[in-house]
């Protein structure tokens, strides 16, 4: 019954995804960003301003961001605080936007805050500019699920930027985090990293303390620009050790040594922070779906976590074969994802997704451009995303196949959420307030 309910709830509030004709903020963002502040200040100004008298942490940056966020979440709940978490978007399930006190928020919590937020836009016309977009509507439902729950901290992970970001709305942080900047959203933020991180560089508010892994100089520039105007400095970290961690990767041990800094600010407790960290994990973040035959679940959709991914994959040889199945937002440059896939890949298998409002650059072009990239690789195209894992599987478990194969799932959060619920189900999911729940 609970999660009947709270799939009805999560129907409504995708009724409010509008088709785009542009990314977000396209039009605008240059010229008056502002602009979306604007509205979401108006909706929780008819919410009675839920944002208000919380202790916050703000994270934003193009890599790692997610996983920094929630690093320092199971660290402030491993030395219990009252702690929420929000990131955005989610791989299964609408609740994961939500953490509290180690769980996925209650579901009927979920479902209250969706009855208090939809009334007050289901006023509005859909072609009135001040009717809120589906992610600002989402923000606004967790911030009024955080105040039901009663949480004191929250951290918060931006969703696209930060200057102008929905989520910077939100009073001056206690700590902001800006993990490292890379390409990605070029069509919003800039064709240049450092257009980029003037974006990131527009959370840092007065008499918030700044940590950051970034190391390029010239995105360190702009970062210390930003923070002398409000009198600061930037606290800079890096591994001075390796940390214990379920999510694999070198590039998380940066991540970890941000939330570290985070805790000590704070005066945590070492062994509470060892403790966090080895807790911390998010959905198809090189996740292990199925040893055999390995399937890994990553949702890298932009070059530098590609490179990471590639990176990575190095600890899990030898494989024989190697199957790829991808597919990636319209808008990606999808050459710049699959070169340095092809290096590694045997048989791919390029498929689609289409969820409200956006779908995925058609199979046919992805393939085209990997072909061009790696004329030996097989192409097999098939735009129905659980077909081709079926048809993958298949391939694996036939007599005369490769004894050790690898099968990567990646090229969008959006596909990692689709063939993940081929083998952990949504119910499970929302049932046991757990991302992991098998």
């Amino acid at each position: 019954m609970i999660f009947s309910d709270y799939k009805k709830a999560v129907r409504r509030l995708e009724k409010t995804i509008q088709p785009l004709k542009k990314s977000y903020m396209d039009s605008t963002v240059q010229k008056n960003g502002k602009f979306f502040l604007e509205r979401t200040q108006r909706l929780m100004a008819k919410l009675k301003n839920p944002e208000k008298n919380f202790n916050y942490i703000h994270v934003a940056g193009t890599a790692g961001k997610g996983s920094t966020a929630t690093m320092i979440y199971e660290v402030l709940h491993a030395a219990r605080y009252n702690v929420g978490l929000h990131t955005s978007p989610h791989v299964s399930t609408t609740l994961e936007r939500m953490q509290v006190r180690g769980k996925l928020i209650n579901p009927q919590s979920f479902i209250w805050a969706v009855n208090k937020v939809l009334p007050l836009v289901e006023r509005l016309k859909h072609n009135d500019p001040w009717r809120p977009s589906y992610s600002e509507i989402a923000f606004a439902v967790a911030l009024i699920a955080f105040k039901k729950e009663h949480c004191q901290w929250l951290v918060i992970e931006t969703s696209c930027g930060g200057r102008y970001d929905l989520t910077n709305i939100i009073p001056a942080p206690l700590i902001c985090i800006l993990t490292n900047v890379s390409l990605d959203h070029t069509e919003v933020l800039g064709k240049t990293v450092t257009a980029i991180a003037w974006h990131k560089a527009g959370i840092i508010k007065k008499n918030s303390v700044i940590f950051s892994a970034e190391t390029k100089p010239s995105v360190r520039k702009i970062f210390n620009k930003e923070a002398k105007k409000f009198h600061q400095k930037i606290h800079y970290a890096q591994p001075a050790k390796n940390f214990t961690l379920i999510m694999p990767g070198a590039h998380q041990q940066n991540n970890a040594a941000l939330a570290e800094a985070a805790a000590k600010h704070l005066k945590i407790k070492p062994a509470m922070i060892k403790k966090g960290l080895q807790k911390a994990r998010l959905p198809a973040r090189i996740e292990i779906l199925q040893k055999k035959p390995l399937i890994i679940l990553d949702g890298a959709h932009d070059l530098a976590k590609i490179l990471a991914l590639t990176k990575t994959l190095k600890q899990f040889k030898p494989w024989g074969k190697f199957y790829l199945i991808f597919a990636a937002k319209k808008g990606k440059k999808v050459t710049e994802l699959l070169a340095p896939l092809a290096k590694l890949v045997d048989t791919a298998y390029l498929t689609s997704f289409q969820l409200p409002g956006f779908g995925s650059i058609p199979s046919s072009q992805v393939g085209r451009v990997l072909h061009k990239i790696n004329p030996a690789i097989k192409i097999i195209l098939e735009p129905v995303a659980t077909k081709a894992l079926s048809a993958c599987l298949k391939n694996c478990r036939q007599k005369n196949a490769d004894k050790n194969p690898l099968i990567l799932i990646t090229g969008s959060l959006y596909l990692c959420g689709k063939l993940r619920q081929s083998f952990i189900l949504e119910q499970g999911i929302v049932e046991k307030r757990n991302c992991f729940p098998v």
